[in-house]
Order: structure tokens, then C-alpha cells, then sequence
């Protein structure tokens, strides 16, 4: 049991190293606080705000992958290496994707919401 909860503290180790030192982790987090706050405020149904959930945790995930890997690639100091270069691209495109999907679901589940706020009629 005590492992367990030693794997828990390096995993919530890395949220914290990611949310302090990624750029990228600080802009997830803003685009979170706003999806969860609209998300309230608009009053989604729970399967919304689940898939809206989901998109989060998602593009979390993917982002915290991306930066793991970006740091192990600066530690071998081998950044011109052709297959590091692509490793680090594949990664980025995950990042793209998921962040492209999730913010595709955002609108579909919150742009009719907003639109019917500032549209007159």
C-alpha cells in the first residue's frame, strides 16, 4: 500500500513540475478553469459534462506525456538526431490532436449555449 501511495505522490510530483515549469501546462490550465466554469454556468447535462471531462483529462495526459518527453530528449543532449526530432514531433501532433478534438467537442457542446446568449431572437 505504501508504494501505492509513493506512485501517487511522483505522479502528483509531475502535475506540480509541469503546472511550475511548462508554458504549455499554464495555458491548459487556464482553457480548463474556463471550459469547467462555463460549463457550470451553462447548466450542461452530466453525460456533457463528462465528455467534457474526458476532453480535459485528455488533452492533460497528452500534454504531460509531450513535456516528459521533450525533457528526456534535452537531457540526451542529442537534439539534431533525426529520429529524436521526429519522436518529439509525433508527440506534439498527439498534443494537436487531442487538443483539436477536445476544443471541437467544447464548441459542440457549449458554442449553441453561448450563441443563443448573444444572438438576438
Amino acid at each position: 500500500m505504501i508504494a501505492w501511495l509513493r506512485k501517487f505522490g511522483y505522479a502528483l510530483r509531475g502535475i506540480g513540475v509541469g503546472l511550475q515549469q511548462e508554458r504549455s501546462c499554464q495555458v491548459h490550465l487556464a482553457a480548463t478553469i474556463l471550459v469547467i466554469a462555463a460549463a457550470f454556468w451553462l447548466r450542461v447535462s452530466p453525460v456533457e459534462g463528462a465528455l467534457l471531462a474526458l476532453c480535459i483529462v485528455g488533452v492533460w495526459a497528452a500534454e504531460l506525456l509531450n513535456s516528459a518527453l521533450e525533457r528526456i530528449v534535452r537531457a540526451m543532449h542529442q537534439p539534431n538526431d533525426p529520429q529524436l526530432r521526429d519522436a518529439l514531433d509525433l508527440a506534439a501532433g498527439g498534443v494537436l490532436i487531442m487538443s483539436l478534438g477536445a476544443a471541437s467537442v467544447g464548441l459542440l457542446i457549449l458554442g449553441p449555449r453561448l450563441w443563443s446568449l448573444v444572438a438576438p431572437g
